[in-house]
């Protein structure tokens, strides 16, 4: 019987979604690991990894996973509130500024090294679901949709936070943007 209760809730949470995808990766990372123990390496990624996750579940978000010196997160995956993309964007901001604080309060331990955050977001259909064993911390999403938020993110400046069209629709009278040309995007065929 209980087999049959987690078979049921394991095929409610797997569905299609339109669910937007944050990829932040730190920049100074590896010159940061160079510089300091990794001791100190690991208490400063710590503090930061623990801020960027308050940020994201304040917001309504959920840290998916963290991948090195990376986060992955989504709006609108677990919980949908109408305004995910906004919520992601207003995320991202949060981010940019605490990480800018952040090097402000480290700078006598770090005195030559600058971190910073490229963030990519990406608005589109995916399936939610588990992968692997039917626990909480295995819940993802799988499509397209998370590929581009991450192609978006590895091309994008230091301390920027770029989107993709699908978010701009999304968002576009909550916040200013600057456009910027379509650019090719690692794997896909068409410009994004």
């Amino acid at each position: 019987m209980k087999y049959k209760n987690e078979e049921v809730e394991f095929k409610i949470l797997e569905e299609k979604r339109i669910v937007t995808i944050l990829f932040a990766d730190l920049k100074g990372f590896t010159f940061l690991s160079e510089k300091l123990s990794p001791e100190e390496v690991k208490e400063i990624m710590d503090k930061i990894f623990l801020e960027m996750t308050e940020i994201v579940e304040r917001n309504g978000g959920y840290v998916d996973k963290y991948i090195g010196d990376s986060i992955m997160a989504l709006f609108g995956a677990k919980e949908f509130y109408g305004d995910d993309a906004e919520r992601c964007i207003r995320s991202a901001l949060e981010m940019q500024k605490r990480i800018d604080e952040f090097n402000r309060e480290i700078e006598e331990i770090i005195k030559d090294i600058k971190l910073s955050l490229r963030i990519g977001i990406n608005t589109g259909e995916v399936v939610t679901g588990y992968i692997g064993k039917k626990r909480e911390g295995d819940f993802t999403v799988f499509g397209d949709a998370v590929n581009i938020a991450k192609r978006i993110e590895e091309i994008c400046e230091p301390g920027k936070v770029w989107v993709s069209e699908n978010t701009y629709n999304l968002t576009k009278r909550a916040f200013d943007f600057k456009e910027i040309p379509e650019i090719p995007l690692k794997g896909k065929t068409e410009r994004i």
